[in-house]
């Protein structure tokens, strides 16, 4: 079990549900996964106002439940804008190859060497998840890396298109039916 640094509450964390099922857990998943920020020590770093308002813009006002009941579960709460905001959100942060979250994946994709289309695509599932996606989901996958060919970290020009190709294969991951919903 998991303690926050600051507290002694229990954070749960699975990583085979990652950031799924509500704009809340999306949030925190996505945040969490990729490391994009810290528990503050004495000031929040900037942007953590900007983040905090992220479920509200998703359509899962925090502190404003529509009834006591609280929010509805299931897919009854989604519709498609807060499902645009949802994966905008976490294509954003994966998209981006300077947080820590998204250089670690592209580190352990390097340290497995030059990666045909297949192992870009198993490999960007299992550590942004893992993720299990059917068939045609893995198969528009595989269609788009075998247009980017071989992945290797062998030159720096090499270096720099196989870090973009895997933050977008990261991206298109995250805007699946799998990774949304689970």
């Amino acid at each position: 079990m998991k303690y926050h640094p600051d507290c002694s509450v229990a954070l749960t964390y699975d990583p085979r549900r990652v950031g799924r099922h509500s704009q809340t857990g999306i949030l925190t998943g996505a945040v969490a996964s990729q490391n994009v920020t810290e528990a503050p020590k004495v000031r929040p770093k900037p942007g953590i106002g900007d983040l905090s308002m992220q479920p509200t813009y998703m359509g899962q006002d925090l502190l404003n439940p529509p009834s006591v009941e609280g929010w509805h579960t299931g897919k009854e709460w989604i519709n498609s804008g807060s499902l645009m905001a949802r994966v905008n959100f976490v294509a954003e942060k994966v998209g981006d190859t300077s947080l820590p979250g998204v250089q670690a994946i592209i580190s352990r994709l390097k340290q497995r060497g030059s990666l045909s289309p297949e192992q870009l695509v198993d490999g960007c599932l299992d550590l942004i998840g893992p993720v299990e996606v059917g068939g045609d989901t893995k198969q528009e996958l595989l269609s788009q890396a075998k247009e980017w060919g071989q992945v290797t970290w062998d030159s720096d020009s090499n270096a720099m298109l196989a870090n973009q190709h895997t933050a977008e294969m990261l991206q298109l991951i995250a805007a699946t039916r799998e990774y949304q919903f689970g």
